[in-house]
């Protein structure tokens, strides 16, 4: 379960913005069907983003995106002296040589893991990762520019410290060789999906199988009359996409 997400210096993003899903203590409204216990925490089961145009909303929802893609995919899917797709906030001389922040807290099997890293477009500048069970927080690995150290709750990280590149991360290393730590962290961020309506191609296919069910489109039509859109019905129609030729002016071998 995810308990809170930071990113900073990334794109639009200046100054840490962190996503907090610990529920306060003084929420009373609507408690029953906004908040749950597990353990020893007391969760939202939603939250909302809000603030000012061009504020960061839609790059918080795309740093998560990345960071879900980078901890999967560092170890395997870049090359060596590959650059990292990261881009800082370039707006102020306070943030131009400083790197890109990521950090998540979530809980797994009643373990509580805070993991973060930060990251330039050559290197990743830094990684940590530690663990609690109750209250007091335990280091599983740390690494900055001196290097990697491993403690001793971490053996699965022992020898692979001269194997992890400079532009991918430690805990995606230590999962791809069979780390039992690393390898649970992995597959939670398997589940952890990042939808926004930005990106909505990406669901195209799930949302038309949704609407071919009946039951979810009555669910549907009834939020849509409760928002008073006056839509009173969808309807999913197949048509044959028949091929467009390109325009004169594109057919020739000019690169555009």
């Amino acid at each position: 379960m995810l308990l809170q997400i930071t990113i900073g210096n990334f794109y639009s993003i200046k100054d840490p913005i962190t996503l907090n899903m610990l529920a306060v203590k003084p929420i009373k409204e609507f408690e029953a069907s906004n908040v749950f216990e597990t353990d020893r925490y007391r969760l939202l089961t939603s939250a909302v983003i809000y603030g000012a145009n061009a504020s960061g909303k839609s790059y918080f929802l795309k740093g998560m995106d990345f960071l879900k893609w980078f901890i999967i995919n560092s170890s395997k899917e870049t090359q060596k002296d590959e650059r990292i797709n990261i881009e800082r906030f370039r707006l102020s001389p306070s943030t131009k040589k400083k790197p890109s922040f990521f950090e998540i807290s979530m809980l797994i099997d009643n373990t509580k893991y805070r993991y973060g890293f930060e990251a330039d477009r050559n290197n990743v500048r830094g990684e940590w990762l530690f663990y609690s069970r109750k209250i007091k927080e335990y280091p599983l690995f740390i690494r900055d520019k001196e290097g990697i150290e491993v403690f001793t709750d971490f053996p699965e990280g022992n020898g692979l410290e001269e194997r992890t590149r400079n532009n991918a991360l430690f805990l995606s290393v230590a999962a791809q060789f069979n780390g039992i730590i690393a390898g649970k962290i992995i597959d939670w961020f398997h589940s952890f999906n990042v939808i926004s309506g930005l990106d909505d191609i990406r669901y195209q296919n799930f949302t038309v199988k949704k609407l071919r069910d009946p039951g979810f489109k009555d669910k549907l039509i009834k939020l849509l009359n409760a928002a008073d859109l006056s839509i009173k019905d969808i309807q999913v129609k197949e048509v044959d996409i028949k091929e467009t030729p390109f325009p004169e002016i594109y057919r020739s071998n000019s690169v555009i």
